[in-house]
Order: structure tokens, then C-alpha cells, then sequence
């Protein structure tokens, strides 16, 4: 996990938040780290039954961070890349990793919501 999405589990349940409200939690390649390594997470927890997935501040997601992709020369690739076996690349995998999940998962969807929100 790192600063831009955060995870707490209250009983069986997690809340994955994304922590990045003065951009309206705009995605840049931290967060979609980020929002990947949650559901990893997530999918080894034998006590999780359910997932809460919700923005912090005014914004459930307003898309992809394009500055924070043009200023990071290899940021395109690395979001591109699969790795030897994977099913998809980082792109990818902070959609299909939430439906590969065998618990319900609910996005708490409010104010923007764009591209990979």
C-alpha cells in the first residue's frame, strides 16, 4: 500500500479509499500501484467478506492524472507492461483485479467519476 490509497478493515469489511482529494484523486502511477496492490491484498485476507471502494474528498475519481503521465518519461510503459504469465497489465489489473475477487465490492461512486474511476 502506499500514501495514495489506503486500506482499513473494520470486522469483515475493507474500505479501500483513494487518498489523493487535491486532485480529486486523479490517477498517476503511484495510485494505479496503489489501487492494484489493495485488491492484492484484499484477495489474500481469508476474513474479508466484503469491500467498500470509495475517494476521499469531492471526488470518487476524476480519470487519469495526464500531467503526472507526461512528466514520468517511462510512466506509459510501465503502466503497459505485463509481466512473464499476467493476465494484464497495470492498467488492467485495477479493474479485473476487483471482479476476480470472490467477495462483493462495492464502489461508493460520488462526484467525478472519469476514465479509470
Amino acid at each position: 500500500m502506499n500514501q495514495r490509497v489506503t486500506m482499513s478493515v473494520d470486522g469483515q469489511v475493507a474500505r479501500v479509499c483513494l487518498s489523493r482529494p487535491d486532485k480529486r484523486n486523479a490517477l498517476d502511477l503511484e495510485m494505479f500501484e496503489g489501487i492494484a496492490q489493495a485488491a492484492s491484498d484484499v484477495s489474500r485476507a481469508e476474513d474479508i467478506r466484503a469491500v467498500i471502494l470509495h475517494g476521499e474528498g469531492a471526488a470518487f475519481c476524476a480519470g487519469l492524472d495526464v500531467g503526472a503521465f507526461f512528466s514520468t518519461p517511462d510512466a506509459g510503459q510501465r503502466l503497459m507492461e505485463r509481466a512473464s504469465g499476467a493476465e494484464t497489465n497495470l492498467a488492467q489489473e485495477v479493474a479485473w483485479a476487483w471482479r476476480r475477487l470472490p467477495m462483493p465490492v462495492i464502489a461508493a461512486l460520488h462526484g467525478e467519476v472519469f476514465g479509470g474511476g
